[in-house]
């Protein structure tokens, strides 16, 4: 990294994360205090950083073999490797066909292509038998021609046949025909072939290839010698001549030897001639093997402990093994459960979900006492619950806490009841439905009467978060007074335990409830969360407080100091994954529409169509808020196309927690699809659905009320927000009343003072910040006046857009001025 001029604190974050993704321990790896979402980003970034520094030195080739039997997290980072990584590399994977199927568009991803080996042509299949066999004569070459059809494997198989049926034989000069007259019979297929070869090989042959079977593609000699009594190695010689196997130069294990099977076809036939009885001793043999050699590196390990141990204890396999030694069936199965356990915790830490949620089926499927129970349904929680799956989560841990209160767990029971208020407290709007919340509210009240209100455990700060946000998700009664305690009490005892994890989640339990009722401490709550993201290791955990602080200084008014955060939360989400784009995007639309830079807003929220698109049209609110951003500023950029599209995915895309956004999507989008569209898209969240702000939802209804010219609603309206603008600290709900009231000052003939009260709203509303509503505000009025009072008015507008760059409404504004 030196030498590629990467600075010294990001070549240790790829330090860290490579160690990570290899369950190698070292000490201060700050991954070790991320969420698993953020780890899961950091391991993303790091493959590539790695490969396009060591492509920086030199023209680097990666090969990757047997890509077939990768799971999912191997393949993303493949993915990431060609789309993140820089420099001349070039990464060549193997694979069988059933690969295009797991990933079927790779062939058509920009930088990937796929070539698919066809059989060789007859040409080339015979310059290989010539080279195989120069010294035999051409009738046995056409059988092995025509039996392997093309095949190199199978020509290569068949030749090694023949040599061990005697057909043919070593010498000095090659290979000779030494039986031309015996009857000669080729098995039709390489995987009957293979299975020829092996049940012919001499007894200690076969065991060694089969025990080598049950270790890996890749083993070890020492491995073997554990799994028997008697020395193993000279029938590993023997079959290293036979070209079955073949010792590798150098060995992943140092002191031990390492070797391979030549194909990984000539494993899985051996492997599957193995009698159940004796392949689950061996299994267990070599777990016990890996585990006592791995010592304090078991986190390298673990999966492969794992396998061995799952394998071994499979209940059908395990019978045979030990038919009558049921306390060796448990104590196998014991530690099958707990080595997957274990692996599903490390895949939830590297944001591998559903290696994870496997692992924890594959334990639950073994397990047969409620703690087994218990511990696989926890894990299956805290993976879905890192991956955002929030109804799978909810359901586990119900399931899990079921277990443990069976059992009278009571510790787990508040671990759970802890992890599971976290879950909903910050992604209660990404379940679909509202049935979790009676549930939810007596678990946290539960939990709160077992572990004392006044404790300081993590447990009870984020119980008290959780309660904070009763009112906020309209779950159950909560005073505001008693809401704030507890979202303060939860920032206090974070504080105290030095948990950011907690503090993160305090923070905004304490900005959503504060804001509720006004904005008059938003720029003190977004001091602070700005300051906490800023000293945070945790990348996922920090953008999240970086979008709070954008929004909270947003709401009051400090928008310059919202595009600072918000610009610092776009540059985050660059290193992490798409959907925190969308996150940057919602706090880049809040901080840089208001004031009216539209150019930098079309540029912030540009992707933000499709990262939608791409994650299946399903997004939070904040796709949402990114996708109105997009759209208004495509249409004040006079980019039709682009405004169009942006607002297609806005209405056709399923919204999580849409109701915390039910307002200002149709705010923004008003100068783009009108009075009646923003009425219509406001309609469609019902009014126990929202959880907006009273001032968002004043905003939004006084400039539609005005509109449509219902006075008696808009002087209700009017009212209400002068009273909420002092108290709220909104004093922009004054002027847009003043604005509204101007548009009944006109229709009432009285258009000049109409103009002037306009004129002065506009000129407070541009003071505070917000100069796009300023101006659209007075083009507004423009169809409502006669034409002395338009003229001078229209120029007005029409100057205050254009000094933004809002062609759009410009536009508008001139052909309003035209009719007059």
């Amino acid at each position: 990294f030196d030498e590629v001029g990467v600075e010294a604190a990001e070549a240790d974050r790829v330090l860290f994360a490579l160690a990570t993704t290899a369950g190698i321990a070292l000490a201060e790896n700050p991954l070790d205090e991320m969420s698993p979402e953020s780890i899961g980003e950091e391991l993303g970034l790091a493959w590539p950083r790695f490969l396009s520094a060591v492509a920086a030195r030199r023209p680097t080739l990666v090969v990757i073999d047997d890509l077939h039997r990768a799971e999912p997290p191997l393949l993303d980072m493949i993915e990431h490797l060609v789309s993140r990584s820089t420099g001349p590399s070039f990464v060549v994977a193997t694979g069988r066909p059933e690969l295009a199927e797991v990933r079927p568009g790779w062939s058509a991803r920009p930088g990937m292509s796929q070539i698919s080996l066809e059989p060789l042509p007859d040409s080339q299949a015979e310059e290989l038998l010539e080279e195989l066999l120069p010294q035999v004569g051409s009738v046995l070459r056409q059988r092995i021609l025509a039996a392997a059809e093309g095949n190199p494997l199978f020509a290569e198989e068949i030749v090694a046949h023949l040599l061990d049926e005697g057909v043919l034989a070593r010498t000095p000069n090659g290979l000779v025909e030494v039986a031309a007259d015996a009857p000669l019979t080729i098995p039709d297929s390489v995987r009957a072939l293979l299975a020829a070869r092996v049940d012919a090989l001499p007894g200690e042959e076969k065991r060694a290839l089969q025990d080598a079977a049950v270790v890996g593609r890749i083993f070890w000699a020492a491995t073997l010698d554990s799994m028997r009594a008697e020395r193993v190695r000279p029938a590993l010689r023997a079959l290293e001549e036979r070209g079955l196997v073949v010792t590798r130069p150098a060995s992943s294990l140092p002191g031990h030897t390492e070797l391979a099977f030549r194909h990984g076809l000539v494993r899985d036939v051996a492997y599957e001639s193995i009698p159940k009885g004796r392949r689950a001793a061996a299994h267990a043999a070599v777990g016990r093997w890996i585990a006592e050699l791995a010592g304090d590196r078991r986190d390298e390990y673990v999966e492969l402990i794992a396998h061995h141990y799952e394998s071994a204890a499979r209940p059908e396999d395990s019978e045979l093994a030990w038919p009558s030694d049921t306390a060796r069936r448990d104590e196998i199965r014991t530690k099958a459960i707990a080595a997957l356990i274990e692996a599903g915790r490390a895949a939830t830490t590297r944001f591998a979900i559903d290696q994870a949620l496997g692992f924890g089926g594959r334990a639950l499927a073994l397990a047969q006492t409620d703690a087994e129970r218990l511990a696989a349904r926890e894990l299956k929680a805290q993976a879905a619950h890192a991956g955002v799956r929030a109804d799978e989560a909810w359901s586990y841990y119900l399931e899990a806490l079921e277990a443990a209160e069976r059992l009278g767990d009571e510790g787990a029971a508040q671990r759970l009841r802890a992890n599971a208020t976290l879950l909903w407290s910050r992604y209660a709007g990404a379940f679909t439905g509202e049935e979790w919340k009676p549930r939810a509210v007596e678990m946290v009240r539960r939990g709160l009467e077992e572990a004392g209100e006044e404790g300081a455990s993590f447990e009870t700060g984020a119980l008290r978060a959780g309660r904070a946000g009763f009112r906020f998700w309209k779950m159950a009664p909560h005073s505001k007074e008693d809401a704030r305690r507890d979202a303060e009490r939860a920032v206090t005892i974070a504080e105290a335990i030095d948990s950011r994890t907690l503090l993160s989640y305090g923070l905004d339990a304490l900005v959503a409830e504060v804001t509720q009722d006004g904005f008059c401490e938003s720029a003190e709550l977004a001091r602070r969360a700005l300051a906490v993201a800023r000293s945070m290791q945790d990348r996922g955990e920090a953008h999240e407080l970086l979008v709070t602080a954008a929004l909270a200084f947003a709401d009051a008014g400090r928008f310059d100091e919202a595009a600072v955060a918000g610009a610092e939360a776009t540059l985050l989400a660059s290193q992490l994954g798409p959907h925190r784009g969308l996150h940057a995007g919602s706090a880049q639309t809040r901080a840089l529409l208001p004031p009216g830079r539209l150019g930098e807003l079309l540029e912030a929220t540009a992707q933000a169509p499709d990262l939608v698109v791409a994650e299946g049209m399903h997004t939070c609110f904040h796709g949402v808020a990114a996708l109105a951003g997009q759209a208004i500023a495509a249409f004040e950029a006079g980019d039709g196309d682009a405004a169009k599209r942006a607002l297609e995915v806005y209405d056709t895309t399923a919204v999580s927690g849409v109701g915390i956004y039910a307002s200002r999507g149709p705010e923004i989008l008003r100068p783009l699809i009108g009075a009646e569209g923003a009425r219509r898209r406001l309609d469609t969240v019902k009014e126990a659905e929202r959880t907006d702000s009273e001032v968002y939802r004043l905003r939004v209804e006084l400039q539609l009320t005005a509109l449509e010219r219902d006075r008696k609603r808009f002087a209700i309206l009017a009212g209400n927000a002068r009273s909420l603008a002092r108290s709220a600290c909104a004093p922009y709900l004054d002027w847009i009343a003043d604005w509204g009231e101007s548009l009944e000052l006109a229709e009432s003939g009285r258009t000049r003072q109409a103009a002037a009260k306009a004129r002065a709203a506009a000129s407070a509303l541009e003071a505070y910040g917000e100069r796009y509503l300023a101006a659209r505000l007075l083009a507004e009025l423009l169809p409502f006046l006669d034409a002395g009072a338009a003229d001078d008015l229209a120029e007005d507008a029409i100057r205050r857009l254009e000094a933004i760059g809002a062609r759009g409404s410009a536009e508008e504004a001139k052909r309003w001025a035209s009719r007059m």
